[in-house]
């Protein structure tokens, strides 16, 4: 998912989430993502606009992955 409607949509869903934030992700967004008891892994130095390149779209603060795929606790071992 991308986008922080997406991400929050899901997570109000009842969806357990692992969500990807560029380091100028604002702290409203951080805080919301926080509260929902989201994985989050915020990448020292990746903008906005280069999270959005690697998801294909001009500029993304925020993407999201379900929590329990092999996919997102590969990206959580890599983050750590």
């Amino acid at each position: 998912m991308i986008g922080q409607d997406r991400v929050f949509d899901a997570l109000r869903a009842g969806q357990k989430l692992c969500a990807i934030t560029s380091e100028d992700c604002s702290q409203n967004v951080l805080r919301k993502a926080r509260s929902a008891t989201c994985g989050i892994i915020v990448i020292p130095g990746l903008s906005g606009e280069s999270l959005g390149a690697a998801v294909g779209i001009n500029s993304a603060k925020i993407v999201a992955l379900p929590s329990g795929s092999g996919f997102t606790r590969k990206i959580i071992d890599l983050s750590k």
